[in-house]
């Protein structure tokens, strides 16, 4: 289950129950997004100040309203009115279990949404190899926001043309070499080289490719899926291999903060996804891994995963097992792939 999901749900049926009852017309559509701090909650929502015209009642009362009848859920911590007529909802601890739940049940699947309601849309493809860095970013950029669309439930019908040129500016040691993107995917490799045209097109630091460290945000977040199977793997060599589904009681022992911000950072990863699909921006979901790997990576270096008692170490490779999976779904999106996995 999918609380965003959940709680539009419950919103656009009180909104509707409302509405006959008080003869305030048809709600429009709602929109849930992330709290843009956490003062704001969790996931915030705008339909009272969109409703407030045609319903002729002011938001305030209109929001007040809504929160009154809406049904009480379990995976809720609190649910509030601020400012002109904003809902902002907080997850309670359920909640938080409930969103790594679902990543670890839809594994790769996880970034996948029915926002396109099955609408045909047309996307440009290629049926040639790119030649230049140039038409690369190009190909690259088509093939992305095609399977983004795709994961965001539209049907994509691709219109095979001959590859556009994509201007691309190169900078750093080397850059004034004639690179073709066989020679850049060689150098570099497809994982980095992908990333880095995808978040920022039109730009390529040859020395950003080159770096090997987490300055690099391709190799930030090619490093978190390294630690996160090196963990795996040690943990299975403890006697901690998984032998059943992880289940909602085994996640009662997370909690810190940073376990939290992990938790909210997945729940938002598919509606980024969805985002970048309508706003053919795939810079959207590579800026979102960059800021989930940055939140793993400082969980790693701050907490005792494999060195706490068992019941939380359990919860805790659970949750490493969730970011994985976040990762890896984001980066199949994007077409690029975390190095084959070392014995």
């Amino acid at each position: 289950m999918r609380l965003r999901e959940a709680l539009a749900r419950d919103l656009t049926r009180t909104a509707r129950r409302l509405s006959l009852a008080r003869g305030w017309g048809e709600p429009p559509r709602l929109h849930l997004e992330a709290g843009s701090e956490p003062r704001f909650g969790d996931l915030t929502c705008n339909l009272p100040l969109a409703w407030s015209r045609s319903a002729g009642c002011p938001p305030l009362l209109l929001a007040r309203a809504l929160l009154e009848a809406l049904p009480e859920r379990p995976w809720w911590r609190e649910a509030r009115v601020e400012g002109p007529g904003f809902l902002n909802f907080s997850f309670s601890p359920m909640g938080l279990q409930l969103v790594i739940l679902d990543v670890l049940r839809r594994g790769a699947r996880c970034l996948q949404t029915g926002e396109g309601r099955g609408r045909e849309v047309l996307v440009p493809a290629s049926r040639t190899l790119p030649q230049t860095l140039e038409e690369g970013s190009r190909v690259l950029d088509w093939e992305t926001r095609a399977r983004l669309l795709e994961a965001s439930g539209f049907r994509v019908q691709r219109e095979y043309r001959e590859s556009e040129p994509a201007p691309v500016r190169l900078v750093g040691q080397d850059s004034d070499r004639l690179w073709t993107f066989g020679r850049l995917l060689e150098a570099f490799g497809q994982p980095v080289l992908g990333f880095l045209l995808l978040d920022r097109p039109g730009l390529l630091d040859l020395d950003q490719a080159r770096d090997p460290t987490l300055a690099n945000p391709a190799q930030k977040v090619l490093y978190a899926g390294t630690r996160a199977r090196g963990l795996e793997k040690m943990a299975a060599d403890q006697g901690f291999a998984p032998d059943r589904p992880v289940q909602r009681s085994d996640l009662e022992f997370l909690g810190t903060p940073q376990e939290v911000e992990l938790a909210r950072a997945l729940e938002e990863l598919p509606w980024t996804a969805a985002r970048a699909a309508v706003q053919g921006s795939p810079r959207l979901l590579t800026a979102r891994a960059v800021l989930l790997a940055d939140l793993f990576h400082a969980y790693y270096n701050h907490e005792r995963i494999l060195g706490a008692p068992p019941a939380v170490t359990r919860a805790r490779l659970a949750l490493v097992q969730a970011v994985q999976e976040g990762l890896e779904a984001a980066l199949i999106v994007l077409g690029l792939h975390f190095p084959e996995r070392r014995a």
